[in-house]
């Protein structure tokens, strides 16, 4: 989709200031949201999922009417309207944690977002497989979150994201919190034991 004025991601000035402000409002840095929608549509607003219908740059679901041609700066206020009721009292703790909000926001509350939060388990409905499920566990923790993130910003349109960002004025936060920082050293050593129980298992058999 061509856009004048637009970079790679057909994101305006305008659009990243959007984005930027949103961010501040919410208490958190605006790579954190942008995180989330580079792992649900690319960060392309005209995203469209054929199979669930899910839509726009984090993905809705369920929504009455189609806003796959609004831009980012449109799709914004519906993007505040769905993460405000979310956000913890104390501000989000992480990118994860907005995932969190993204993927199953009532565990937010219910569970918490440490980084072995357990979040959904294969059988229960919820549990997306090998998505976020890192390492086939059978099951999904916050920590699983945020090493999706991680892999997922990197690159020529991950970069052309931050550098609009920052043209806007927004500060880069990256997985900048505890729980970040330690996500991927959790989730490490939950693969570890599990896959040792595993084979400590098969040894018994």
């Amino acid at each position: 989709m061509s856009v004048p004025g637009a970079d790679i991601l057909g994101w305006t000035p305008n659009d990243y200031a959007a984005l930027v402000a949103m961010a501040e409002r919410q208490g958190a840095p605006p790579d954190w949201f942008a995180a989330v929608m580079m792992s649900e549509s690319s960060i392309r607003p005209w995203a469209k999922n054929p199979n669930g219908g899910a839509q726009g740059l984090i993905q809705f679901a369920n929504l009455s009417e189609d806003i796959t041609g609004w831009t980012p700066a449109e799709q914004m206020p519906l993007i505040e309207r769905f993460y405000s009721p979310w956000r913890p009292a104390g501000g989000w703790e992480s990118r994860a944690q907005i995932y969190q909000a993204n993927y199953l926001p009532a565990t937010i509350g219910k569970l918490g977002s440490s980084p072995d939060t357990v979040i959904a388990r294969r059988g229960d409905g919820l549990y997306q497989g090998a998505i976020f499920d890192r390492g086939n566990k059978g099951f999904t923790t916050v920590g699983d979150l945020e090493v999706r993130l991680a892999a997922v910003t990197h690159g020529a349109q991950w970069d052309a994201a931050v550098a609009g960002i920052e043209a806007a004025g927004g500060r880069i936060g990256g997985g900048a919190s505890s729980l970040a920082k330690g996500a991927a050293i959790v989730v490490g050593l939950g693969v570890v034991v599990w896959t040792g129980w595993q084979l400590w298992q098969n040894y018994k058999a």
